[in-house]
């Protein structure tokens, strides 16, 4: 089954996985930010400080969104099967982008296309590997 705050790891996932994971869960913080930043500069986003810092400031955003997000879910999270978690991902992933978009539209670095299609492929990298690493963790491959 499938344990939704869990899922929760770039609208505040980070955060929450301190929690369950202890030490561990620490690594997620600087892995989400950097496969954002690396996709930003990818993308010509900009100098390489500019492009950490601008990363740092959208994860920033969506974790402390998100972790209101974690608090409403720890008392009464359900359990989802596959279908269900991948609908809940998306839901996530769809609040991040938003979220991470705004944020940097409020910077007025590029014009909004650039902008919004930067936000949009970065959140694509970062939750394909974090429900990689999720679905090997439920596998039984990695446990902590």
């Amino acid at each position: 089954m499938f344990h939704p705050v869990v899922t929760l790891l770039d609208a505040g996932g980070p955060l929450f996985l301190v929690a369950i994971l202890g030490a561990a869960g620490l690594i997620a913080i600087p892995i989400i930010f950097v496969i954002e930043a690396a996709v930003m500069l990818a993308l010509k986003w900009g100098p390489v400080g500019r492009t950490i810092l601008d990363s740092i400031m959208m994860n920033l955003a969506s974790t402390l969104l998100g972790l209101v997000g974690v608090c409403s879910f720890l008392y009464n999270a359900p359990n989802f099967d596959l279908t269900g978690a991948i609908l809940f991902l998306v839901i996530t992933w769809i609040i991040s982008i938003a979220v991470e978009g705004i944020v940097l539209t409020l910077l007025k670095r590029h014009p909004k296309r650039k902008t919004w299609l930067t936000v949009i492929a970065a959140n694509a990298a970062s939750y394909v590997v974090m429900f990689v690493f999720y679905m090997v963790m439920q596998s039984g491959i990695i446990q902590f």
